[in-house]
C-alpha cells in the first residue's frame, strides 16, 4: 500500500513538473513577438495620426499589456512552482516604488471612480535594502485587486513598523477596500492558483487567479 501511495505521488509530482515547464515555455513563446508587437505600436503612436488610427493603436497598446501580464503571470507562477525564484538585496526607494505602480494603474483606479490613499508613518525610512522588482509585484498584485473589485469606493494602502534596528526593517503593509470582499469560507482557497472566490467574477471581472498565489510564495 505504501509504495502503491509513493508512486502515486512521485507520478504526480513528475505531471506538476511537467505542466510546470510546458506552462514556462509556452509563456516565453509568447512573450518574445508580444513584446515586438508593443515596441512596433509605441512607435507608431510617436507619428502623426488621425484619430481612429490613434484609437486603433491604443486599442492594440492596451490589448497587447493585457496579455502581456498574463504571461508574466504564467512565468512567475512556474517559477515560484520550482522554486525558481531569486530574490535580490539592494537599496531603493519605497514611497518612489510605491508611486511608480500607482502611475501604472491610474487609469484603472479612475475608470472604476476610486479613491486611493497611502498611508505612511512618519518615522518609516527614505531608503531601504532588499528586491524593489518583487516588492513591487506583490503590491501590484494587491492594489490591481482591491481596485478591481471596487467601484466609486476608496483603496488604501498602508505601512506599520514592527520592527526596527540601525540595519533591519520589519513591517506589515495592508491593502483595504471597499469593493465586494471575499466570503470567510474563501480565505484559504483564493491564495491556489488559477483559484477565485466565486466563478462568475472571472466572467464578469477578468484575470487568471494567478496574482495572489504568487503573491503568496
Amino acid at each position: 500500500m505504501n509504495q502503491a501511495l509513493k508512486e502515486k505521488s512521485e507520478i504526480a509530482q513528475q505531471e506538476n513538473q511537467a505542466k510546470t515547464v510546458f506552462i514556462s515555455n509556452i509563456s516565453h513563446e509568447i512573450r518574445t513577438p508580444m513584446t515586438g508587437i508593443l515596441g512596433i505600436t509605441e512607435l507608431l503612436l510617436n507619428t502623426p495620426l488621425n484619430p481612429d488610427q490613434k484609437d486603433s493603436l491604443e486599442l492594440i497598446q492596451r490589448s497587447g499589456d493585457k496579455l502581456l501580464k498574463i504571461v508574466n503571470h504564467l512565468l512567475d507562477f512556474s517559477k515560484a512552482d520550482t522554486g525558481k525564484i531569486e530574490l535580490e538585496s539592494i537599496p531603493f526607494n519605497m514611497q518612489e516604488l510605491l508611486n511608480d505602480l500607482v502611475s501604472l494603474l491610474r487609469t484603472e483606479i479612475l475608470k472604476n471612480k476610486n479613491e486611493l490613499n497611502i498611508l505612511f508613518p512618519p518615522n518609516f525610512p527614505k531608503l531601504l535594502k532588499g528586491d524593489p522588482v518583487r516588492i513591487g509585484q506583490i503590491l501590484t498584485n494587491l492594489i490591481s485587486n482591491a481596485t478591481k473589485f471596487t467601484k466609486e469606493g476608496t483603496v488604501e494602502v498602508g505601512f506599520h513598523i514592527l520592527e526596527k534596528t540601525n540595519s533591519e526593517l520589519s513591517f506589515r503593509t495592508w491593502v483595504f477596500d471597499t469593493g465586494i470582499g471575499i466570503p470567510p469560507t474563501k480565505f484559504n482557497s483564493v491564495f491556489e492558483p488559477f483559484v477565485q472566490s466565486d466563478k462568475s467574477i472571472t466572467r464578469h471581472f477578468g484575470g487568471t487567479g494567478l496574482g495572489l498565489s504568487i503573491t503568496k510564495n
